[in-house]
C-alpha cells in the first residue's frame, strides 16, 4: 500500500524515530540506536520526495531519487549523501552481524549527524 503522507508527517515521523533512537542510546542499544537513526533520515528523505511529488516504494529506490533530485543538483550538500550511505552500510551490518561493535561516540555521532541532516531538511524546506 502507497503510504500518501505529507511532508510534515514524515518529518513527524522521523521526528519519532531519532527520540527512539536516543532512547536506545540511554539504554545501551548502540545497535538498536543505529537502525533507528537511519529510519529517521529515511523519512527525512521521503519528506524530500514529497517537496516533488515523488515517491519510492523501497529505500534504496528513494535515496536514488534523493540523489537524483537533490544530491547532483546541488539542494542538499553532498556530506548528507555520504552520510546516509554510510548509515545504511551501518545499519546493514548491525542486522547481519549481532556482535558488530559500536562505541557510544559512534552512536553519538550518529545522532547528531541525523539530527543535523532533519534539521537542514526543515529549516530549507519546510
Amino acid at each position: 500500500m502507497k503510504y500518501t503522507g505529507t511532508f510534515e508527517d514524515y518529518l513527524a515521523d522521523a521526528s519519532k524515530e531519532l527520540t527512539m533512537a536516543r532512547l536506545a542510546l540511554e539504554t545501551g542499544k548502540l545497535q538498536a540506536t543505529v537502525g533507528r537513526c537511519y529510519d529517521a533520515c529515511s523519512n527525512g528523505v521521503r519528506a524530500l520526495l514529497q517537496t516533488e511529488n515523488l515517491y519510492a516504494r523501497t529505500n534504496l529506490r528513494a535515496n536514488a531519487l534523493f540523489a537524483q533530485h537533490f544530491i547532483r543538483t546541488g539542494r542538499i550538500p553532498t556530506h548528507f549523501a555520504a552520510y546516509l550511505r554510510d548509515l545504511f552500510e551501518e545499519r546493514q551490518n548491525a542486522a547481519s552481524d549481532f556482535d558488530e561493535n559500536y562505541t557510544l561516540s559512534d552512536a553519538q555521532q550518529f545522532i547528531r549527524t541525523s539530527e543535523e541532516f532533519l534539521t537542514y531538511i526543515r529549516s530549507n524546506f519546510g
